[in-house]
């Protein structure tokens, strides 16, 4: 299996099993990383602080669970998973870096961030991940050398393995949004992915790429069964 643990990455931790209101709990991202996968979680700052919120933060809660504490147990528990920072606002950067100096962290991207915070990511030397989709072509972001590619289809008729084919001679990684995170069915496109590999005997796609999926568990067994 060309795709290791660590390049599958748990959309908000490994929540289904517990239900939507443990997206990006401590319970769910702590299990994901533990279990061997990648996360990806929304930043924000709150307080000074550095949190994990999908939506704004109005008041208080004390479940919210600080990115200093993830960082924390990925490298207490010796994690290997690619840690995909979703960045929800602006100015975040010197706080990021802070962090991941502290802590030693070096497998870990950003993305989703303004394209004027994209140029100051890289000025601080952090590591961005460019959005390819319908509406976005990650290709201008060249100058910038982000490490990877967030490939991000929005609709039914979206071209993965084309697109793959395509970026995998302009980027690194590609990590690709697994179309239940837009309510779509997932099973086209973990099939191509799995008849890909097969087909390819592993040298087309290397360990360039990474799934994001609200199923890491499931898409794990899908790729080990025959």
């Amino acid at each position: 299996m060309f795709l290791n643990k660590e390049n599958i990455i748990a959309h908000r931790g490994q929540w289904s099993k517990y239900g939507e209101n443990y997206k990006n709990s401590k319970k769910a991202i702590f299990e994901a990383l533990d279990f061997g996968f990648g996360i990806e979680t929304d930043v924000r700052l709150f307080n000074n602080d550095l949190v994990i919120s999908h939506d704004p933060i109005i008041n208080f809660d004390s479940k919210l669970l600080s990115l200093k504490e993830i960082f924390d147990f990925y490298k207490q528990q010796r994690c290997k998973g690619y840690l995909a920072l979703n960045i929800k606002e602006d100015g975040l950067g010197a706080l990021i870096k802070e962090l991941l100096f502290k802590f030693k962290i070096d497998n870990y991207f950003l993305f989703d961030a303004s394209a004027p915070e994209c140029v100051l990511l890289r000025k601080l030397s952090l590591n961005i991940f460019a959005r390819e989709s319908e509406y976005e072509d990650a290709r201008l972001f060249g100058e910038l050398n982000p490490k990877g590619v967030w490939l991000d289809g929005f609709n039914d008729n979206f071209q993965y393995i084309e697109k793959i084919n395509l970026l995998r001679n302009f980027f690194k990684f590609i990590a690709i949004v697994s179309p239940e995170l837009h309510g779509r069915s997932f099973n086209d496109l973990w099939g191509q992915i799995k008849n890909f590999e097969l087909k390819n005997d592993k040298a087309c796609l290397l360990e360039k790429v990474m799934l994001c999926t609200d199923y890491p568990i499931e898409f794990y067994n899908f790729l080990l069964s025959e």
